[in-house]
């Protein structure tokens, strides 16, 4: 992990999110039913199937010294009775899965994409994230800490901040909130 600011270390969400889509992508039936929803989760058909949290260590609060990636991929099978819907890769595809294969190609997939990070910066990045963002372009509401706020989601930043444009036209941005 390089020794980057802070800033830049939210873009690791969108690097492993394009590293899990694209292991994914091959085992299923209907690939265009993938989608990224912002910041950190990958879904079938609205349902969840992946989610990532990153942990980071800083020195001084301003560069990233080490972080933890944590990556739940359903895989074989989905949890109950959560609040939100969820799926399994399994439901979606027509080959048998082997987790070690798909933790393989995930491997592949992780070393893949944080190269091209480190290479060529967020804009690959970004612009793959956002052929697959869940509900970009469109109204959303979203809760910031003890705020809630309703607007159309036209764009992520270059750090990866959510950007929501209410309907008198300013614009907010926003590094951490919940998606209803």
């Amino acid at each position: 992990m390089p020794h980057c600011p802070l800033a830049q270390a939210s873009q690791l969400s969108f690097v492993m999110a394009i590293a899990v889509g694209e292991t994914i992508l091959p085992f299923l039936a209907s690939p265009e039913l993938l989608s990224y929803k912002w910041p950190n989760d990958l879904l079938i058909q609205k349902e969840k199937i992946a989610g990532i949290l990153i942990e980071t260590e800083s020195q001084g609060g301003l560069l990233m010294e080490a972080c933890v990636v944590g990556i739940g991929l359903n895989v074989n099978s989905a949890p109950d009775n959560l609040a939100y819907p969820v799926t399994a890769l399994r439901c979606h595809t027509k080959v048998n899965l082997n987790q070690d294969v798909v933790f393989s190609a995930l491997l592949a997939q992780i070393r893949h994409y944080y190269q091209v990070w480190q290479q060529e910066g967020f804009v690959p990045i970004r612009e793959a994230w956002k052929q697959r963002a869940c509900r970009l372009g469109q109204s959303m509401a979203i809760r910031a800490g003890n705020k809630d706020m309703r607007g159309q989601f036209i764009d992520i930043s270059p750090e990866g901040a959510l950007l929501l444009k209410e309907d008198d036209g300013r614009v907010h941005t926003f590094m951490s909130a919940e998606i209803a």
